[in-house]
């Protein structure tokens, strides 16, 4: 009986801690790399010599523990840029709202922006970051506890327009110049 009781405790302690460590995972959700200025930025249009992403951006953290889109799930609240920042989201920490990734392991993220819309799938204009690696904060497997990381790694990327509305705006133009020509 007490070899049971002593079993049972046991599997209930290692489920409490593996729980723990999936639930309490934070990041900081700042882009700004002091070490490398080619990383983290958000523009409109062209990377390097566009117009810096402003006020009218917003910005949500996709997590997983695999390097393809279609495994990382929406894992942050949305955020907005503030003006002034040339770019860098500067949101300070949030927890981690996905159950798939793990505190203290390897896993990857993904930065989407947009513009023009309540979401990144119907905005007008939108843009993605590389999926980039990272080790998410909370306690490793050796009990060594990793703090909140920046989310600063993936390279710059550009807010662009949806096709359909690029596509929209040129039949529009085209329509402008064969009226004219009559």
């Amino acid at each position: 009986m007490k070899k049971i009781i002593k079993q049972t405790l046991l599997v209930a302690s290692v489920v409490l801690a593996i729980s723990n460590a999936e639930a309490n995972i934070s990041q900081n959700g700042v882009t700004f790399n002091p070490n490398n200025l080619s990383l983290g930025q958000v523009f409109f249009d062209t990377v390097g010599t566009g117009v810096f992403a402003d006020n009218t951006v917003s910005a949500q953290f996709f997590f997983g523990n695999s390097n393809s889109r279609s495994a990382l799930t929406e894992s942050s609240p949305v955020f907005t840029f503030v003006n002034g920042n040339q770019g860098f989201l500067n949101a300070g920490p949030f927890n981690i709202t996905n159950s798939v990734v793990v505190g203290g392991t390897a896993g990857f993220y993904q930065m989407r922006a947009w513009t023009g819309g309540s979401s990144y799938d119907n905005a007008t204009r939108n843009g993605q970051s590389d999926i980039t690696g990272l080790t998410f904060a909370g306690l490793t497997g050796g009990g060594t506890s990793n703090p909140p990381t920046d989310l600063n790694l993936h390279p710059s990327f550009a807010i662009v327009p949806e096709p359909a509305t690029l596509a929209l705006g040129l039949f529009g133009a085209a329509g402008l110049l064969f009226r004219r020509r009559k």
